[in-house]
């Protein structure tokens, strides 16, 4: 897995939303994002070999800003963050 800094967000932020996406990936396989505590079951975005695909992802961050994100297969990775959410 990986640790993707989402620092983009300001002091406080407790979670971010973002396009998650998984490109070329060798083999068949998914890309799976959380919070950096307890790794979640589920994934995030499923891809068959050598082919791109996206999904809206919201996750929680933690207290250094960042995101863990595990692939299931060798793959490029990219988070694009679009907005965070915060306590009122």
């Amino acid at each position: 897995w990986q640790t993707i800094d989402a620092r983009v967000a300001p002091p406080g932020a407790q979670a971010v939303s973002g396009t998650l996406t998984i490109a070329g990936p060798l083999r068949p396989g998914y890309l799976r994002a959380w919070g950096c505590g307890p790794e979640p079951s589920t994934s995030n975005v499923n891809a068959p070999a050598g082919e791109a695909f996206a999904n809206l992802v919201t996750t929680g961050i933690d207290a250094n800003g960042s995101l863990c994100v595990m692939a299931r297969s060798l793959t490029t990775t990219i988070f694009d963050t679009t907005g965070w959410w915060t306590q009122p």
